[in-house]
């Protein structure tokens, strides 16, 4: 009898397949270390909490810093003033940060009319508005 074409790509496709398939044992001892699954751990819940700051807000500050340093004759006070003070009297170290945080905390201020703003040449100064 004359095998025909069809039936050796039947038989190599037949052979192809009993060699890649493995038993389930086989298939266990072959899955390297890294890609085997590892136990899940969970993320704690607690919350860390955050250090208190050791100074009030810019806010509170800054009107400290005014009425402090206003006296009868002048009650307009400059925001380079109002830095220096802050820095003194809170030990804030005297970089571009601290008075960023002061100046827009003084600039907040005076949109909500807190204070008033006065402006003589190129120095704004600031006093607190009588509410």
């Amino acid at each position: 009898m004359a095998v025909t074409r069809h039936q050796t790509e039947s038989a190599k496709r037949q052979t192809r397949r009993s060699s890649t398939v493995k038993s389930p044992e086989v298939q266990k001892s072959v899955t390297p270390p890294s890609i085997a699954k590892k136990p899940v751990q969970k993320k704690s819940t607690k919350k860390s909490k955050k250090p208190s700051n050791p100074h009030p807000p810019f806010a509170q500050m800054i009107l400290e810093a005014i009425s402090g340093l206003s006296d009868r004759k002048n009650k307009w006070i400059s925001k380079f003033k109002i830095a220096a003070w802050i820095c003194k009297n809170y030990s804030i170290p005297r970089s571009a940060s601290s008075k960023h945080f002061t100046f827009l905390a003084i600039n907040k201020a005076v949109c909500e009319e807190i204070l008033d703003a006065r402006t003589n040449g190129t120095i704004t100064s600031y006093k607190i508005v009588k509410q």
